[in-house]
């Protein structure tokens, strides 16, 4: 079994196994390293973990076409060289399951062991810590998504005040929309963001959506911080419910 390490531009992960990489859901550009590679590798360019990312293999046609209807066309093989084939079928048989003998008895051993050995450490990776740090940079700028989520969002009436009050005279306030109280948490370790741009879907008590429009904040959302904001907005007179959802954002040095 093999043991594999993770490195994600800042720090090392592992070890994991094939299963645990299943769980862990990396990505085609994860970097990845056991112990048979010399250096750092993307996962998509490892065999071992194809499987992760379902992609099939390339199909081949061994076919022809007659009178407009496709037939398959078997490959043939000259009679005098069926026992050559044969020979080197069981020879080739032989080789894997010897390999596949041995590699399955140093899992085990590797298994039994792991608790109170130490795996053989990956190189250290390729890249300067420089590289790393603006290849990190550069994913979050542009998945603004993945970092900038809301943590609330609270709506109540907009009073204004129409009429100063006097010893005479009483306050008068009016109704002028809604204040909608929100946050976003910006979980990005080098990224900072302005400018973000969300989605409100008004919606009725049955929940149906009657209204959506796009909002902006015009304000810094900083690096592993959460952010308030308020804004005045007008719903529909049917709104009971609303929800929200971060659809834009400028990335910032």
């Amino acid at each position: 079994m093999k043991i594999y390490y993770l490195h994600d531009g800042q720090s090392q992960q592992g070890p994991y196994s094939l299963e645990e990489l299943k769980a862990l859901g990396i990505t085609a550009s994860t970097h990845v390293w056991f112990k048979d590679l010399s250096e750092w590798k993307l996962a998509k360019d490892i065999d071992a973990l194809q499987s992760l990312f379902n992609q099939p293999p390339p199909f081949k046609e061994n076919f022809q076409r007659a009178h407009g209807t496709t037939f398959y066309k078997p490959t043939k093989t000259p009679k005098k060289r069926i026992g050559l084939w044969i020979g080197l079928l069981v020879f080739l048989l032989v080789v894997f399951l010897l390999g596949y003998n041995m590699m399955h008895a140093n899992d085990f051993g590797n298994y039994k062991s792991r608790n109170s050995t130490h795996y053989n450490e990956p190189p250290p990776s390729t890249l300067t810590p420089e590289e790393l740090r603006n290849e990190l940079l550069r994913k979050e700028r542009s998945d603004f998504l993945r970092y900038l989520k809301f943590t609330s969002a609270t709506m109540e009436p907009n009073m204004v005040v129409t009429r100063t009050g006097s010893f005479w005279r009483t306050e008068r306030k009016e109704q002028q929309g809604f204040i909608l109280h929100g946050a976003v948490r910006n979980s990005a370790t080098l990224a900072s963001y302005k400018d973000l741009v969300f989605s409100i879907t008004y919606q009725t008590e049955t929940k149906t959506a009657i209204k959506t429009e796009n909002l902006t904040v015009y304000q810094y959302f900083k690096k592993g911080n959460a952010t308030a904001f308020d804004l005045v907005v007008h719903p529909p007179a049917e709104m009971k419910f609303f929800a929200v959802e971060v659809v834009g954002a400028v990335a910032v040095n």
